[in-house]
This record gives C-alpha cells, structure tokens and sequence, in this order.
C-alpha cells in the first residue's frame, strides 16, 4: 500500500519547516557540556545534591546557576514501549550522577531511543520560597533538536526562575498513527507520542520539582517553532489539565495538526513499506533509519517525515487542533503569551528551503508557484499583484515578505484574536532589524528564531551589542515575570497591555522601541486581510 505523495499545503509545510534552527544547530552528543558558559570550570564550591522520587542526584554549578543534567522522566521507549505512552523511570541507589547531558533522540544526526531525560537549571543564591518553573519544549521541525541545545542560564540568573529543558520522541517515532496502536492505548491513541512524552516530563515536574527548590504549582511551558506548536496543542490537551499553569509560544502556535485519518492512511502505508503490515513486532524491530527511510518513500521526500511527525489530531491526547479546540470551548484555562517575528520568512529564503532565492519577475512567480499552497490555494498571480516586486529591494525579499505573513505573522494574529476572548492573552512581535541569525552569516532581521539569543546562551551567534543587551534583560524580565505571575510586567521596562479590546495592542520588542502598537497596523503591515488563514 503506498499513500499520495505529498502535494498542496501538506508539500509546502514540509519544506517550510525543513530549515527551522532546531535542525540547524549542532546538537550536543551524550557527555558533552554546553559552549560558552557550561564549559568554563564549575566553581570550588560542593556539588549541588537533589532529591527526586527515583533517588538522588548531583549535579554541577557553572556561571550562577546549577544544572542538573541528563535525569531520566520516563522508561527507555524502546522494544515492546516503542509507540507506546511512556512509562514510568526506574529507581536507582545512591546518588546518581547529572553532570553530563542525556542523548539526543533519534533524527538525522544520530541519537539513541534511550532519550526521555531533562536538564534542570535554578539558581545558585536561590530563596528559601518556590521557584516559579519554565519547562522549555524546544524547537526542530519535529523531526530535531534536543533540550541540551539550549542553555537557559541568562533567563534562571537574570530572572529569578527554574528552567527545565527536555528531549521528546521526534520524527515517526513520536507521531505514527496506526490502528493496531490505537487498540493497545484506548484512551491516548496513537500518532501524539511527542505530547504524551512531554506531559510524562509535566507530571515529573509536578512530583519532583520541589525538591530542586521549585513550586510545582506555577508552571509554565513554553517553546519556539515546533515547540511553540506543542506549547499551544497542551493548551488544548485534555490530558494536559493541571500539568501547567501558563503557556508562551514564540512563532509558531497556530501551524496547522495532522487530521487522524490521514495520519493513519500515512502510517499503514509505512509499515507496508517495511514489510510488516499491520505486524507491531515487525515494526518494533526496524530500526530508527529503517522507519525515516520508509516514511520519505511513502511521501516522495525525506521531507515527507517532517510532514508526517506533526502530532495528529483526532485522538485522545489531541481532540482538536488549537483553533478548533478554543471554537469547541475545549481548552486548558491558562494565560497565553503568543508571538512572531518581524522577517520570519528571511531565514527560509537565504537558506534555500525553496530552491535558489528569486532573482527576478520570472522566478519570483515561479517560487509563489510552488508556493502558493501555503495561502490555501490562492493563485500565484494574486500573490504577486499583492506582493509587487516594486515595493521590496529585491525578489527575494518579497518571497520572503509572503513566506513569513502567511505562514506566522497572520496565522499568530488570528490565534491571539481567537483566544482573547476566552483566555488572558499577551501578544508581542520581535521586530530588532539586526539580531544575530541562527541560518548563519550575517544578520538577517528578525527573522524566525532569532529572538532566542536574547534569551538562551545559543552557540553559533554573533554577540549582542549593548542595546541588543538591554533589550535581553527586558525580554527576559517580561518572559520570567509572565512565568512568576502570569503578567509580563517588569521592573525598569516598558508597560506591556493584555490583548483586549476593539483594537486590542501588540507589543513591539525592539532595542530602544519597545511598546505597543495595534494590531490593526501590524496586520496591515503583514497584509493579513488578504491571507486570513484559518487555525
């Protein structure tokens, strides 16, 4: 049995996400330490000790902070848990080790399935109260990354807060959709083993944090890309209630899910392709390379896999999508801070994710053919008469203008429209012309994931100037103070207003220029009118 080869939206999302930062940065191997501040020397010090229901752990202190890293918050999902909700970790005696980072999970640069581990950062002069805790869901198209790509150290020094990062099953093995794997989890289903994973490091949080000096009854998840569409899918996950308590998602909460059944059709076909049918031994035995190489031939592309590895809507730990989820009144009551950048679209062009960047009238309408499926099929000669070459310095810059108002800036305005009504919701857009580029070379804008170097420690950067600095501290006082109580109001910085009203504002985040702005101006500005995507 073989599935469609990918066309339409489905074509074009998969090249989108082909080049988002979680896949372009260097992951950090099992063992190794983060560049820049975890690398220097720990402190004299003793080594910090923490309790968790498993057993002890120690950790190691570098630059103001401990870090606990590589502490396992489920069972290996390996052998007969492959594709299955995970499971409890073991106890150990002792004092286990955490000074080193646990692997990757498997995606193109190696790992191993033994990877459902977190990183626990707080804190060295820490008060005696709770900690407010940010679990970081990272970015990666889905199919990449891992929690030991970021170092949170600027937000747990800067803001007072416990940061948790953790790695989730990726690729096909966090998202086959089969029905033989709906039967043996009835109340889950299958095709959403990413958000199970992630909920399993919630759960952990909630039962261990305490004993790291973090208060397990303010939490708050948040992530970039990928990870902000995970942010927004556990708004929205029954099976998330409870878990968390606030939600920031920066650039990317209303890409679209997988409907149920297409993600099944893609799944049979897959194990068709491996030989094995509806045979779960069979599949559980392939091995991660065998199961990716499958997936692309079923879709046409490796490409495909990303495609097939958005979590599936239509079972139990995802009902809904997040706009269906809200219009359902189906949905977690917890504030929402929702975002994008300014330039989004500028990294996919320079880095090639649609070909060689336009260079004039005849390959700018080509690029928009290829492309127009992203604004729901509407026709690349209206895409180009929206778009004239003449009000942008080049093709490529109006390739990249459509790019990042159709697939974020529009589709982040209409999930903060959606939700104001129903939850406190804060809205912002990056908008620092020259922030560092994570796509390599030099700045291009504000474009997508730019804004977290002014958050994390991220290697491979080119170091803030001082504005870009002072700006960092404010967006990490808005972040950790939205984290600390729910309103991204800090001292020192601008006044940030909630997403209300008839005209409800949008805070700019620039150097030297932060404040509101109406939301009537940012969508003309991305032309939201015309894309008016559905979420």
């Amino acid at each position: 049995m073989r599935a469609p080869r990918l066309t339409g939206w489905a074509a074009a999302l998969a090249l989108l996400l082909s080049a988002l930062p979680g896949a372009a940065l260097a992951a950090v191997p099992s063992g190794d330490t983060l560049p820049s501040a975890g690398t220097q020397a720990a402190d004299a010090r003793t080594a910090p000790v923490a309790d968790t229901r498993q057993g002890r752990v120690q950790g190691s202190s570098v630059a103001g902070a401990d870090r606990f890293a590589g502490i396992p918050y489920a069972a290996p999902p390996v052998g007969s848990l492959r594709w299955k909700p995970p499971a409890p970790p073991a106890a150990w005696n002792g004092v286990r080790p955490a000074t080193a980072f646990g692997s990757q999970c498997p995606q193109q640069t190696g790992g191993s399935e033994d990877c459902l581990s977190l990183n626990v950062y707080r804190p060295q002069n820490r008060p005696s109260v709770g900690l407010p805790v940010m679990v970081w869901l990272h970015g990666g198209a889905y199919v990449s990354g891992a929690g030991s790509e970021y170092d949170p150290t600027p937000l747990v020094t800067g803001g007072g807060v416990l940061v948790v990062t953790i790695n989730y099953r990726l690729g096909m093995l966090g998202a086959l959709a089969l029905p033989g794997l709906d039967a043996e989890a009835p109340a889950t289903g299958s095709g959403a083993y990413s958000l199970l994973d992630q909920q399993a490091a919630l759960r952990w949080v909630r039962q261990n944090i305490r004993g790291f000096g973090g208060d397990p009854g303010n939490v708050t998840v948040f992530g970039e890309s990928a990870g902000a569409t995970y942010a927004c899918q556990q708004v929205v996950s029954p099976l998330a209630k409870g878990l968390f308590h606030a939600a920031i998602a920066q650039s990317g909460c209303a890409l679209p899910t997988t409907p149920m059944a297409r993600a099944q059709s893609f799944g049979t076909a897959v194990a068709a392709q491996l030989g094995c049918a509806s045979d779960l031994a069979c599949l559980r035995a392939a091995s991660p390379d065998q199961i990716n190489s499958a997936a692309a031939t079923v879709g046409g592309s490796p490409n495909a896999t990303q495609l097939a590895s958005i979590p599936a809507a239509g079972g139990g730990v995802l009902p809904r999508g997040f706009g269906d989820a809200l219009r359902a009144g189906q949905y977690n009551h917890v504030p929402l801070a929702l975002g994008s950048n300014l330039d989004e679209g500028r990294g996919f062009v320079h880095s090639g994710a649609y070909g060689d960047p336009p260079t004039d009238q005849a390959s700018y309408v080509a690029a928009l053919t290829r492309t127009a499926t992203l604004s729901s099929g509407i026709p690349a000669a209206d895409i180009a008469q929206e778009y004239p070459l003449s009000a942008y310095p080049s093709p490529a810059e109006a390739f990249s203008a459509v790019l990042g108002d159709s697939s974020f800036s529009c589709r982040t305005l209409n999930a903060n429209r959606l939700a104001k009504g129903r939850l406190p919701v804060h809205a912002y857009e990056f908008t620092d012309p020259d922030a560092p580029s994570l796509f390599g070379g030099s700045s291009l804008g504000a474009t997508h994931g730019s804004e977290l170097a002014y958050l994390f420690r991220m290697p491979g950067t080119a170091q803030l100037t001082q504005a870009q600095q002072t700006l960092s501290r404010q967006m990490i006082g808005y972040w950790t103070s939205f984290a600390r109580n729910h309103t991204p109001m800090a001292s020192g910085t601008p006044p940030w207003p909630r997403f209300t009203g008839s005209r409800p504002p949008i805070q700019n985040l620039a150097p030297d220029a932060i404040g509101p702005v109406s939301s009537t101006a940012f969508a003309a500005e991305h032309h939201c009118a015309f894309w008016n995507p559905a979420i």
